[in-house]
């Protein structure tokens, strides 16, 4: 998708999927706006970029790589007094 140049700071306008440009903010004209199929056309290319780093990343270190997005973390004890 080639949007052209924001007409504000001139440079490129990047497949993000949002209304604005991403360098200087400013809102794009009308006939540069992501319609709602470009929208999920990105969308599905960046979930689909993330599996595949994640899957790369499993198979470098062969730990698997959450999806839920918590991954734990250290307890350093600070948490409800109450809790065991």
């Amino acid at each position: 998708m080639n949007k052209g140049l924001c007409h504000i700071c001139d440079r490129r306008i990047q497949n993000t999927g949002f209304d604005k440009c991403m360098y200087c903010g400013a809102e794009l004209l009308e006939n540069q706006k992501f319609t709602e199929s470009e929208k999920s056309s990105i969308e599905a290319k960046r979930k689909s970029v993330e599996k595949e780093l994640r899957q790369k990343k499993a198979a470098q270190t062969g730990v698997p790589s959450s999806t839920d997005g918590f991954g734990g973390g250290i307890d350093f004890g600070f948490g409800d007094s109450g809790c065991d």
